[in-house]
């Protein structure tokens, strides 16, 4: 399937997006400019390509997304998820098969849970990524990681005042950088 973009003047509002196998796809699924209330569910993202923005990607500008039930594969080093900003995003039940971050996370007010994230090669970025000033405030719980010998999860950049706790870690570490915001609460993992 070509990708999906949504977004615009005024943003697009409350648009459902399920069901869809995005093959070879440049960007998966886009949400731009104030798009506000999308559910991304139960869609299958393969062969994501290089230097895109990866399966599901939204900008600081986007309000709150569900992005539920979906599965990444693929053999490039491109993010399954990334939200950019905004507040109350739930990311649940996905499944994440690939080579780099499965999740980059810079929001506020949300929760990342019962996800399962596999990293299969380039170890070091994290596979669950939070980051920025304005991370804050988020529950990451519940998810099953595994990570080639680096980070399962990431806090980094300013992000503070989030809770991670009862997190699977397959293979990885926590890790809470100097650079975090303080207030962050991990475990128990």
């Amino acid at each position: 399937m070509a990708p999906i973009f949504l977004g615009g003047l005024g943003g697009v509002r409350d648009t459902v997006i399920a069901g869809n196998l995005f093959d070879q796809s440049k960007n998966g699924v886009w949400l731009s400019a104030d798009t506000s209330g999308t559910i991304i569910r139960g869609n299958l993202f393969t062969n994501l390509q290089a230097g895109t923005l990866g399966g599901i990607s939204a900008d600081a500008s986007v309000g709150p997304t569900i992005a539920t039930d979906n599965v990444f594969a693929s053999a490039e080093a491109v993010p399954a998820m990334r939200f950019l900003g905004g507040s109350n995003h739930v990311v649940a039940g996905n499944t994440a098969l690939l080579p780099g971050q499965s999740l980059i996370f810079k929001g506020f007010n949300s929760s990342v849970t019962n996800n399962v994230f596999t990293e299969t090669a380039n170890p070091g970025s994290g596979v669950i990524r939070l980051e920025g000033a304005t991370t804050m405030g988020n529950l990451v719980a519940g998810n099953r990681l595994s990570s080639l010998d680096s980070f399962a999860i990431y806090l980094l950049n300013g992000a503070a005042v989030n809770t991670v706790t009862n997190n699977t870690i397959l293979r990885g570490t926590i890790e809470v950088n100097v650079s975090a915001g303080p207030g962050n609460v991990v475990g128990p993992n």
